[in-house]
């Protein structure tokens, strides 16, 4: 038990969601992410967030990603999107993000966006973007790669304990499809349909 790691013990952050991007200023409808060139879908603003359970909208968080900018979650709304919440210590979080991008690039174009949301670099402290872009360089990652500084993990765990790689599935529309161990087979019938 020496290296277990207690940092899920983290108090449920209130209020950390993003704003929706009208409500900043930024990300107008038909602009895109000009570092790593993801779209953001029309209906960005047209979500009314509902809480993090199966089924519900989920709340419009707001990520730094590895070229330093806000990405915030309703952006991808029409998309499948599947988020990895990793650790760079984590042993499993590393075996799962070696094979990340082919899953990533096998289902892009039908719709599936991929989001590494990184809760601990490798001194158990919130990732900076040297961090998420090691990461995104080691494991040849062209997704939104993404720290998760106010512990969004903890929200879609209500206040389980979890272990990592920890995997959300949300369907088009932000809805909440499978929190926990999400399966890419869940994300393939969704991206069917």
């Amino acid at each position: 038990m020496g290296n277990l790691r207690t940092w899920w013990l983290v108090p449920l952050l209130v209020g950390c969601g993003g704003k929706n991007a009208d409500d900043s200023g930024l990300n107008a409808p038909s602009e895109h992410y000009p570092e790593g060139g993801w779209s953001i879908d029309a209906c960005h603003n047209d979500l009314v967030s509902t809480g993090w359970a199966e089924g519900d909208i989920a709340e419009n968080l707001s990520f730094d990603d590895q070229f330093d900018e806000t990405i915030y979650l309703h952006d991808f709304c029409d998309h499948v999107v599947y988020i990895v919440f990793v650790a760079e210590w984590d042993v499993e979080s590393k075996r799962m993000a070696e094979t990340l991008e082919g899953e990533y690039q096998q289902r892009v174009s039908a719709g599936g966006m991929f989001i590494e949301a990184m809760v601990q670099n490798t001194d158990e402290l919130n990732p900076n973007t040297a961090d998420l872009r090691d990461w995104a360089d080691t494991y040849g990652l062209t997704m939104p790669v993404v720290g998760d500084d106010h512990y969004a993990i903890n929200d879609f765990a209500d206040g389980a304990s979890y272990g990592l790689p920890f995997k959300v599935l949300l369907d088009r529309g932000a809805r909440v499809d499978m929190v926990g161990n999400a399966t890419l087979s869940e994300m393939d019938v969704l991206l069917s349909k």
